[in-house]
């Protein structure tokens, strides 16, 4: 899980935490863009963010959250 904080055009990285058995490189924190790279047993994952001074926006559909399991 990345996290992030957006002030206008400048970037900051909050947080990076891996999911178990992976590990996480973070090439860039800040203040232009982040960069984050985590490997593991799986396929290699890249998050790279940047702010554009308006709310932030995915590509696609927003990462899901944790829920309770459907009974």
């Amino acid at each position: 899980m990345v996290r992030v904080a957006c002030s206008g055009f400048l970037i900051e990285l909050i947080s990076a935490i891996p999911s178990s058995g992976y590990a996480v490189n973070v090439v860039s924190a800040g203040p232009a863009n982040v960069d984050v790279r985590f490997f593991g047993p799986g396929p290699d994952l890249s998050v790279k963010a940047v702010c554009f001074n308006q709310p932030i926006r995915y590509d696609g559909l927003p990462p899901s959250r944790p829920g309770p399991e459907p009974t």
